[in-house]
């Protein structure tokens, strides 16, 4: 029989890939306020890609330091699952970033 600590936990990538142009971001992330005032207008704009729960609200956690890039990464709670804010002008999986025209709408949506 397994012990409850050697069992394995699938974690999902919870990942949200928002559409931030770099400025607004950089000037953003690091107050909670302004990023969350943000990511309210995004929800606001594109109501039909957000997940259902954003409605009871959520809740602006902690900054970690991409090593790829090199550029803070927001993680947001909504209905007690973490999610990591991933700005729309970096790539997936932090491998570089986006050109500038690539299109906005397409980029905000949940993993």
């Amino acid at each position: 029989m397994q012990s409850p600590a050697s069992k394995l936990t699938h974690r999902k990538n919870r990942i949200i890939a928002a559409p931030f142009d770099q400025d607004q971001y950089l000037k953003s992330v690091f107050i909670p306020d302004k990023f969350q005032e943000a990511m309210d207008e995004f929800i606001r704009i594109y109501p039909e890609i957000i997940l259902p729960e954003t409605a009871l609200g959520y809740l602006t956690k902690d900054i970690y330091h991409s090593r790829k890039l090199f550029i803070p990464i927001r993680r947001i709670k909504i209905a007690e699952t973490n999610y990591t804010v991933r700005p729309c002008f970096a790539m997936p999986y932090l491998t570089g970033f986006r050109h500038p025209s690539y299109h906005l709408k397409s980029t905000l949506h949940f993993f």
